[in-house]
């Protein structure tokens, strides 16, 4: 039998991660992260069907990559401090306390609240069924997410609303009541104390006031 040419031998497959074709199973290497990542982008693609695929594919990697970003200083529950400012800020821009949901759901994707998180807000504010949200009371659940206790999320809310010393009085007193109403375990005497003191004699009240007052009577 004579022998093989060269081109009757078979190629020596490439190592894994090579540019050239794949012969084995066991060159494909799947990252974990990954199906997970497709996924929710082929949802998003598909929900949404923009026109120019790759624009809006170029913005979507674009958050994801600074949502991850945010990573070291984002709680384990997924809300950074940096997240409730631009949510605020956006929020306090539209001048109306209730927003269509859609708009509302669209505001918290753009501050890259994590969709999950925003379904589940909805959800106990009892928002999912109906067609607008108020949004101070929905800002007031994200920052129970970072949070954890009413008192924490109330000061918290105080650090983040000061301004230069004074803390708006109206949307700090409706994130209070509100935040007790959900919470359930406040004593009405004490959330009465304590809104008597955030409502001041104006518009602001001092941060101090309002920090010393969340403290004595959010227990």
């Amino acid at each position: 039998m004579a022998p093989p040419v060269a081109s009757d031998v078979p190629a020596p497959a490439p190592a894994a991660g090579d540019d050239g074709p794949i012969y084995s199973r066991e060159q494909i290497v799947i990252p974990p992260e990954f199906p997970t990542i497709l996924k929710n982008y082929s949802k998003f693609i598909i929900k949404n069907q923009p026109a120019d695929i790759v624009a809006v594919s170029v913005e979507y990697f674009s958050k994801l990559h600074k949502h991850q970003q945010l990573g070291r200083k984002v709680h384990t529950n997924g809300v950074a401090r940096e997240q409730l400012e631009t949510l605020y800020s956006m929020f306090n821009l539209r001048g109306s306390t209730n927003v269509p949901k859609d708009s509302l759901i669209k505001i918290a994707v753009d501050a890259l609240i994590p969709p999950t998180t925003v379904d589940e807000l909805l959800k106990v504010g009892s928002w999912d069924g109906l067609d607008s949200v108020n949004w101070v009371e929905f800002w007031a659940l994200c920052c129970a997410v970072a949070a954890g206790t009413i008192q924490a999320t109330a000061l918290l809310a105080v650090d983040i609303l000061t301004n230069n010393g004074q803390v708006p009085s109206d949307i700090l007193v409706k994130l209070v009541r509100y935040l007790a109403k959900v919470d359930g375990a406040i004593d009405s005497d004490k959330l009465a104390l304590c809104t008597n003191v955030l409502e001041g004699d104006g518009a602001w009240t001092p941060e101090n006031k309002a920090v010393d007052a969340i403290k004595k009577y959010l227990v």
